[in-house]
């Protein structure tokens, strides 16, 4: 069975492990302005937006994070359960999200703050630096 979730705690069932993140993202108010931003912006300015504040992203030249949810996007899943969650739990799979910096570093630092690794539950990625 689940266990209760509380905020930034590591969680886990008989299947999988997640980190349960409560970052703030600055209200509502802020996330309505990023998101009229970004729509409003010309279509080469962004390609996605984050999911926790709405600010455009543009992940081709930008740099960010990715996460893996499980039932929303700040429950971040541990990479070593990711095939289970897709092949097991479609119906609780959120699939991944683009998280940026900003953001990015909060949940970095939620996990750092409750000694785990944040490799092992999110992913960092640099456009600028491709091959």
């Amino acid at each position: 069975m689940n266990k209760e979730i509380k905020e930034n705690t590591l969680v886990s069932d008989e299947h999988i492990e997640w980190f349960n993140s409560n970052v703030d993202y600055g209200g509502h108010k802020m996330w309505e302005r990023n998101d009229v931003a970004f729509h409003n912006a010309p279509s080469h300015k962004f390609d996605e937006q984050c999911c926790i504040c709405s600010k455009g992203m543009n992940t081709q030249t930008g740099k960010g994070y990715m996460t893996r949810g499980y039932t929303n996007p700040l429950m971040l899943v541990h990479k070593k359960d990711h095939d289970y969650l897709e092949n097991n739990l479609r119906g609780s799979d959120m699939g991944c999200y683009f998280v940026g910096s900003e953001c990015g570093k909060k949940i970095k630092k939620s996990l750092k703050d409750a000694g785990l690794n944040w490799k092992d539950y999110i992913y960092y990625f640099d456009g600028k630096q491709k091959s």
